[in-house]
């Protein structure tokens, strides 16, 4: 699949300031500014689906699969990327792909949370996206 971001577009969110909190991570999700390109790009993957015969759950996973398609660059930081940026670069870390798929699945009409995890003691952590609609979480 291909399709073209305007430069514009990608040269307004690399200049975008930064958040260092991932507790703050929703802000690169619901920025409006990339809506029209996100919707848009919703739709494509939405007919792909539908034209492949996938039912509602697989279209989902369809949606998330393409971004999982794209390549894991680990680095090492809180500073995620906005959508239209890790679309540009074709990737991301579990941050950059997390905020994308949030930001796909709302177009999508979805409920989504973004869930990180911190490893206490460790400098690890991990950033995930829940579905409202199809997760349960437990303590």
């Amino acid at each position: 699949m291909s399709f073209s971001i305007p430069t514009e577009l990608y040269q307004l969110f690399r200049n975008m300031p930064r958040v260092d909190s991932p507790h703050d991570y929703s802000l690169y999700v619901t920025d409006p500014r990339d809506d029209s390109f996100l919707r848009t790009l919703v739709r494509r993957l939405e007919r792909m689906g539908r034209e492949a015969g996938f039912d509602e759950w697989e279209r989902l996973n369809f949606v998330i699969s393409f971004v999982q398609s794209l390549r894991y660059r680990y680095d090492n930081g809180y500073r995620a990327l906005y959508p239209i940026e890790t679309l540009v670069h074709r990737g991301g870390d579990c941050e950059d792909t997390s905020i994308l798929t949030a930001a796909l699945l709302r177009h999508m009409g979805y409920s989504v949370v973004l869930l990180f995890f911190e490893h206490w003691g460790e400098k690890a952590a991990h950033l995930v996206v829940c579905v409202a609609e199809k997760c349960q979480i437990t303590q």
